[in-house]
């Protein structure tokens, strides 16, 4: 008897894009408030507060 094939193993359809089509959409809402939560995030994390005292000095070699 054949094993039968569950519904979440079957697969997807494949889908063909162009780059163009895939940068030319514009932004949904959720893609806006996630690109904005990053944009927030990296306004309030200063470069100076990295410590950078355990990176070894550079040399001539």
């Amino acid at each position: 008897m054949a094993k039968k094939l569950s519904g979440s193993s079957q697969p997807g359809k494949l889908i063909r894009a162009s780059a163009e089509s895939v940068w030319n959409k514009p932004l949904t809402e959720r893609q806006k408030a996630t690109l904005e939560g990053v944009r927030k995030r990296q306004k309030r994390a200063d470069a100076a507060v990295i410590d950078y005292s355990d990176i070894p000095a550079l040399t001539d070699k």
